[in-house]
């Protein structure tokens, strides 16, 4: 999906909701993509529900923003335990690998993992060999 694609569909949604967003035109759509830059169009799509769930007034895309950025930092709050796939004595790797599964568990296509399936291994690999 792109910014635009993501904009004409939380346009289009708030238009059910709020008939002042009825037929926008490609310059809105645009101007919503340049604001909302590149993010999930479900989440945006949601926050849309959740505006219109509590507020009468029409929604812009600074309610949008923040609504998704809520929405993520919920997710990371529901995941603490992030353990990435990596090797703990590699600190680039294991700090690209934890960024990047901080953001998959922010999208919503990861959730948790249990800590101990992931340590097991590093454990073994690490142990002293018995004489």
């Amino acid at each position: 999906m792109t910014a635009i694609d993501t904009a004409k569909a939380v346009l289009a949604k708030a238009s059910l909701f709020d008939q002042s967003f009825a037929r926008p035109d490609i310059g809105i759509a645009v101007a919503w993509a340049e604001a909302l830059g590149d993010m999930d169009q479900a989440d945006a799509c949601d926050v849309v529900t959740e505006h219109y769930r509590a507020q009468t007034r029409r929604i812009m895309p600074a309610d949008v923003l923040a609504g998704v950025r809520r929405i993520r930092n919920a997710r990371l709050a529901a995941d603490p335990e992030q353990v990435p796939d990596a090797d703990p004595d590699d600190v680039l790797a294991y700090q690209r690998a934890l960024r990047e599964q901080r953001h998959r568990v922010a999208d919503g296509t990861e959730r948790h993992r249990e800590v101990e399936k992931f340590l097991k291994p590093i454990a073994e690999r690490k142990a002293i060999p018995a004489r």
